[in-house]
């Protein structure tokens, strides 16, 4: 039976051992609660899942990735990585050549901490990555990575192989564009309000149009904007990694300023 080795023991942590521990050896190492890196020796496949919070100037903290990495090449150097944190654009990249290997990959994850339900039916399910019907790993070996998911996952579910910064950028877009369709919808019903009209009634008479998508489009009293640590680190982190690159990025730059009024009022 292959191994997979986990690093990181969280929320997304857990979700993956559950994923793999149907058909693998699963280990786990985490500083705190499991905190034995010797047990990733021999895996297979070792899975990034630690935090990437932000950092006091706004951009990505990805200490605990880098040192992931350094645990993998000590510890379980042959094994093929995948990262499920998220990362900035070219950071499975520098890994590759900072260690002169071709194991590192980079792979969206789609689970989530919100409290609001989500019908698993239409759209990923927060709590289950086994349900999901794709994933998307990107990499020099992202083939071999995806036969892992596969192995697990439905088999007419989507397996996508892609560069490493197109699925990095893939988990920034998302985030940023579920930001801006929250504040657009937060603003739209203020504007609605001063005219005497619910935003209720007005959201249900523009989701007529299946071009909008009604996901992201509610407005609740006394919250609104978006909160939690996904949304609000990565359309910081995008604002960041954008203006590194010369580009400047003036709507996410709106839709961050404006968030953080709509949250305080």
């Amino acid at each position: 039976m292959k191994k997979v080795g986990i690093i990181g023991h969280g929320f997304v942590g857990r979700g993956m051992e559950a994923l793999f521990r149907p058909a693998f050896d699963v280990v786990v190492y985490d500083i705190a609660t499991q905190p034995d890196p010797s047990v990733l020796e021999g895996s297979d496949l070792i899975v990034i899942c630690v935090p990437t919070p932000m950092a006091e100037d706004g951009s990505c903290d990805t200490s605990a990735v880098l040192a992931a990495g350094e645990m993998v090449q000590k510890f379980a150097s042959n094994a093929l990585v995948c990262i499920k944190s998220a990362v900035p654009p070219g950071t499975t990249y520098r890994l590759n050549k900072d260690f002169d290997t071709d194991v590192f990959h980079a792979s969206p994850e789609y689970m989530g901490e919100g409290t609001r339900f989500v019908a698993p039916w239409k759209y990923p399910d927060p709590t289950d990555t086994r349900s999901h019907d794709f994933v998307i790993v990107g990499g020099p070996r992202a083939g071999e990575v995806l036969d892992f998911f596969q192995a697990v996952m439905a088999v007419d579910a989507r397996y996508i192989a892609c560069r490493a910064i197109e699925a990095e950028l893939t988990k920034r877009v998302e985030n940023a564009w579920i930001g801006t369709k929250v504040v657009f919808c937060a603003e739209m019903a203020k504007i609605a309000g001063a005219y005497g009209v619910k935003w209720h009634d007005l959201r249900e008479l523009w989701l007529m149009d299946s071009r909008v998508g009604r996901s992201h489009t509610a407005v609740f009293s006394g919250a609104p904007g978006y909160g939690g640590k996904c949304i609000t680190k990565d359309v910081s982190a995008l604002i960041d990694e954008a203006q590194q690159v010369g580009v400047h990025p003036m709507l996410l730059k709106a839709v961050q300023s404006t968030n953080a009024v709509l949250r305080h009022e």
